[in-house]
């Protein structure tokens, strides 16, 4: 993790706090025609959404189960995040994606 990024969260925008704020390095480098999201919903995506679609497909890695085996069947796998941080994105940078 970094501890500065102007182009996430600028230095003093809300707090001191974010200051001390960790940030993802290489955060460019999230496959999005893997987990089928489309390139504007990728560049405007929160890090944890990234982060929890790429640890549950280690998750099902780790199971001994390869991804590409479930691809196209009845299979559900469920997981949960809290996206606040979207929102307050979606206020300050006025992106509309949805």
């Amino acid at each position: 993790m970094v501890t500065r990024d102007e182009r996430r969260w600028p230095i003093g925008l809300y707090n001191d706090e974010t200051s001390r704020s960790g940030k993802i390095k290489n955060l460019e480098h999230f496959d999005n025609s893997y987990f089928c999201t489309i390139p504007i919903l990728a560049d405007t995506m929160e890090p944890g959404s990234r982060i929890i679609l790429e640890t549950t497909y280690e998750a099902i890695a780790d199971a001994g189960i390869p991804p590409q085996s479930i691809r196209g069947t009845k299979t559900g796998v469920y997981v949960g995040i809290n996206t606040v941080g979207m929102f307050w994105m979606n206020e300050f940078f006025s992106y509309q994606i949805f």
